[in-house]
């Protein structure tokens, strides 16, 4: 009975485990999905640079009327195992790109930094958008990361983003900029990770140093959760990029 309590402890509520990176990012996009997505007239769905293809079936669920792509660089094993009859994935580089206003939505969630030469990307995203469609773009601006605990601890993670973000970044501002010039509107820029992200992630990856921290990582699960709230309901100071830009109907 007690291991049927841990269990369901550890995978429903509060207490459900969850890296705090990517609980964050998606806690963010559910948000600005039903405040600015759900409702509108969607028939078909890009999901670029997709990865495991997360995104791509958490949208294909919530908007089963409509087809969903995922696509990537890189073909991802779990693309075998998300199946559903809406959904399909396509390995395929993004700089060719080169649909003419077939999506109603484009959602790019962490993925441009690793490109090169972004800006024809996110060009490629406004021709295939529809009159009308929308992009939800999330971003991250490495310069803007801050360790509010000793640096060193997260070494590792500073490494793997100097090895892996090899494209362009940008200012908020300058990111919509950028947008604008190509002729979308911007609906909504904001910041994510900022103190309230930043240090809720630091926190439960600070609990992964030795055992004894490990197993005090589960209990703070829900500081983290609400710390991550608080990140996205009320943000402090500049952080990652978030943009939902509307191409404008003819």
């Amino acid at each position: 009975m007690l291991q049927a309590l841990k269990q369901t402890l550890l995978t429903r509520g509060p207490f459900a485990q969850a890296h705090m990176g990517y609980w964050i990012r998606s806690s963010a996009f559910k948000h600005y999905f039903e405040k600015e997505i759900r409702g509108r007239s969607i028939r078909r769905v890009l999901d670029a640079g997709c990865g495991d293809g997360a995104y791509a079936i958490d949208i294909a669920r919530r908007m089963p009327e409509a087809e969903v792509v995922g696509m990537d660089i890189l073909r991802s094993p779990a693309w075998d195992e998300r199946r559903l009859a809406n959904l399909s994935f396509s390995q395929r580089d993004l700089h060719q790109l080169d649909e003419h206003e077939t999506f109603d939505l484009v959602v790019s969630v962490d993925s441009l930094e690793h490109m090169k030469d972004n800006r024809l990307v996110m060009r490629a995203f406004w021709r295939a958008l529809r009159p009308g469609g929308l992009l939800y773009l999330a971003m991250p601006l490495d310069k803007h990361d801050r360790s509010f605990l000793p640096a060193r601890w997260y070494a590792f993670h500073k490494d793997w983003a100097d090895d892996e973000h090899i494209g362009e970044q940008y200012e908020l501002d300058q990111l919509a900029g950028v947008l604008r010039e190509m002729g979308f509107s911007i609906r909504l820029a904001r910041h994510t990770f900022t103190v309230w992200g930043r240090l809720s992630w630091e926190l439960q990856t600070a609990l992964h140093r030795g055992p004894v921290l490990s197993k005090l990582r589960t209990l703070g699960i829900p500081l983290f959760k609400l710390l991550g709230l608080m990140d996205i309901h009320a943000p402090i100071g500049e952080g990652h990029n978030l943009i939902i830009a509307e191409k404008p109907k003819a």
